[in-house]
C-alpha cells in the first residue's frame, strides 16, 4: 500500500508545513488531516482546494475551498 501511495507524493512534509497545519487547525477549526492538506496546498502555491469535506466557497490562507459535488 505504501508504494502505491508514494507515487502521488511530490514532496516530503516539512516541519514548517506541520506547524502551519496546527495554526490552520486552530484558525479555521479544521480537523488535523484537513489542516495538513490545506497547509500542504498552501506550501506549493495552490489557490483552489477541491474537497467535499470543507465548506464550499470558504477562503482560508489564500485557498478557496471548492466542493466538486456542490450544486451551483
Amino acid at each position: 500500500m505504501r508504494r502505491v501511495y508514494r507515487v502521488w507524493v511530490e514532496r516530503d512534509t516539512s516541519v514548517d508545513t506541520l506547524l502551519r497545519a496546527t495554526e490552520l487547525c486552530e484558525l479555521a477549526d479544521f480537523s488535523c488531516w484537513d489542516s495538513l492538506i490545506a497547509a500542504s496546498a498552501e506550501a506549493v502555491g495552490a489557490e483552489i482546494l477541491y474537497s467535499e469535506d470543507l465548506q464550499h466557497g470558504q477562503t482560508i490562507a489564500g485557498l478557496r475551498m471548492i466542493n466538486p459535488f456542490a450544486v451551483s
